[in-house]
């Protein structure tokens, strides 16, 4: 192969001499540009020349000698003067020496896929939309909200804005605490998730068989995440499941004793009840706290 590579290229270069062809004169610049600009080959002599059978789209072959090395590519003619490359050999001696097939084209950019709409309001049956007022309520009032948590339980130090994500119908609300125990952390994650749970007690909105719009809750106890299916903040709601039950479905771990699990229930009942003592039924004036 390099034998014949090397007479076509000594014959190459009679004839592009001989003839002075432009074109062979204008493909072997596009060549050396293309090699420079996709390669990491710095050619010394490049040479372009119709092959011993021509065909009629006007195709050269083109060298390039790289140290004792040369690389053999087909220069096409796409518009007048303007000639793109197709590898035909390679080097296993020089680095870089394999071609890309072809000037490298413009990538298409990445489609951006449409963000995801908005739900719209007038979709909404009129059960959701209760739904969705008696959440916002619960968001409105995120300020009372947090200081009564934080009343009820010493160890929270701060609150977060509680929020609603109507996309995943999530409402989420995060603490922080000075506590360093996970038994500790799991209850007040618990008492947190116990006191929300008015929100889907039976005579509210989210209970209304007729919506399908079914929140969930999220409680974040110092970056930990504790998530309650809607089906399972009824069952909080209604005082029908205990602490240990609902620290398994919602971590997959079991209480670490820190207290009994009857304890447990009884302290954030009564801190639910607390919050409700002192607040308005937003059913009536859409504000839990005067």
């Amino acid at each position: 192969m390099a034998a014949v590579l090397a007479a076509t290229t000594g014959a190459g270069v009679a004839t592009a001499a001989g003839d002075g062809d432009k074109n062979s004169e204008l493909a072997e610049a596009q060549f050396r540009v293309y090699l420079l600009a996709n390669t990491s080959l710095r050619p010394s002599d490049i040479t372009c020349t119709l092959p011993p059978t021509q065909n009629s789209d006007g195709e050269m072959l083109c060298f390039a000698l790289v140290g004792r090395d040369s690389i053999a590519a087909v220069a096409t003619l796409v518009s007048p003067g303007v000639y793109t490359f197709t590898a035909i050999t390679k080097s296993d001696t020089v680095p870089g020496s394999e071609l890309p097939a072809g000037p490298n084209p413009t990538p298409d950019p990445t489609p951006t896929p449409d963000p995801t709409p908005a739900p719209d309001p007038a979709n909404h049956s009129a059960a959701d939309q209760a739904v969705l007022d008696a959440v916002a309520v619960l968001v409105g009032d995120s300020g009372p909200i947090g200081d009564q948590l934080m009343d009820n339980n010493d160890a929270i130090t701060a609150v977060d804005p509680i929020t609603f994500d109507e996309l995943t119908a999530t409402v989420s609300v995060s603490v922080t605490t000075d506590v360093t125990d996970q038994g500790v952390r799991d209850f007040t994650a618990f008492d947190v998730t116990n006191v929300l749970a008015f929100l889907w007690e039976t005579d509210w909105p989210l209970r209304d068989p007729d919506a399908t719009i079914h929140p969930r809750a999220e409680v974040i106890v110092d970056g930990e995440i504790y998530g309650t299916p809607y089906e399972i903040m009824v069952r909080v709601a209604d005082y029908e499941i205990d602490y240990e039950e609902w620290l398994s479905i919602t971590t997959g771990q079991t209480t670490s004793g820190v207290k009994p699990a009857g304890a447990i229930a009884a302290v954030a009942a009564a801190h639910r009840i607390e919050m409700l003592r002192k607040a308005e039924p937003a059913r009536q004036d859409r504000s839990l706290f005067a």
